[in-house]
């Protein structure tokens, strides 16, 4: 049997959401805290009724910045609350920046369209609830849950 290695941090894959892209289960969680942000910025831009000011570029540099704060946070805090977390998510950010064509496909192929009513979430916005540690994304028109994603760490 072959051994399949992760595109983004070089670690055996082994299962998980993302297999058919090529990404671990531990990357795919951050992948999944990456698509909650997305999925949150997309509705909130919807409700704003600002939906094509928001891009692909537009998330990432977002999320790149976040990123950049907490690690130059935690560097004058001289200690890391989770470390670990902080650069995997920069590796899978790394990755998405150059692999941008990748990541919009897999955005694309899951979440642009409900699969229960056909609603396009570009226009037709998405519910966000929030639940303790779980991120809980939904249709806007017909209800149906599109995501569901497992987020205990600060909010980013």
């Amino acid at each position: 049997m072959e051994v399949r290695i992760c595109e983004i941090c070089r670690e055996e894959i082994a299962g998980g959401t993302y297999e058919e892209y090529g990404i671990c289960p531990v990357c795919g969680d951050i992948m999944d805290d990456i698509i909650a942000k997305y999925l949150e910025m997309v509705a909130r831009k919807c409700a704003e009724e600002k939906f094509d000011e928001m891009t692909l570029e537009t998330i990432v540099k977002y999320l790149d910045e976040v990123v950049d704060w907490v690690e130059y946070f935690e560097d004058l805090e001289e200690f890391s609350s989770d470390e670990k977390y902080y650069e995997r998510f920069r590796m899978v950010l790394d990755w998405i920046e150059d692999n941008k064509s990748d990541f919009e496909n897999m955005i694309k192929e899951n979440f642009t369209k409900c699969e229960a009513c056909g609603a396009d979430f570009t226009k037709d916005c998405l519910q966000i609830e929030k639940d303790e540690d779980w991120v809980h994304v939904y249709c806007g028109t017909c209800g149906k849950l599109v995501s569901k994603h497992y987020s205990p760490k600060s909010e980013l």
